[in-house]
């Protein structure tokens, strides 16, 4: 299926979301990162999240990515075949547990390619 170039710069809806301490910690340990601004909750000025935390944080939005592209005509029987291929997040500053986010992003390029994996 072809999609539109159009699609492209296209902003997604957005998501809000809130970064609870248990969900930093429990992400930091999940990942063997254990980096004490991660985990040290006496630390002046407190715990601070893995910012590879941040992926997770996104996931949702590609999970149900069709509850999150505005009504402008995507074909949305393309979802069915598209690969999340790749990710660009801008960090502005450490995420901290009691954050409450709100992440919208964009689609940054239709790109088509063979099945399978990519060459190294």
């Amino acid at each position: 299926m072809e999609i539109d170039p159009s699609f492209v710069r296209i902003r997604l809806k957005e998501h809000r979301c809130s970064l609870t301490w248990r969900q930093s910690m429990n992400y930091a340990a999940a990942i063997q990162d254990h980096n004490p601004w991660y985990f040290d909750d006496e630390r002046i000025g407190g715990i601070i999240t893995s910012p590879m935390q941040a992926v997770a944080l996104t996931w949702p939005i590609i999970e149900h990515l069709q509850d999150f592209i505005p009504d402008t005509g995507f074909p949305l029987e393309a979802l069915l075949s598209i690969v999340h291929y790749t990710e660009h997040l801008c960090f502005h500053r450490p995420l901290v547990p009691g954050d409450e986010l709100t992440i919208q992003g964009r689609i940054a390029a239709i790109l088509p390619h063979r099945v399978g994996d990519l060459p190294p």
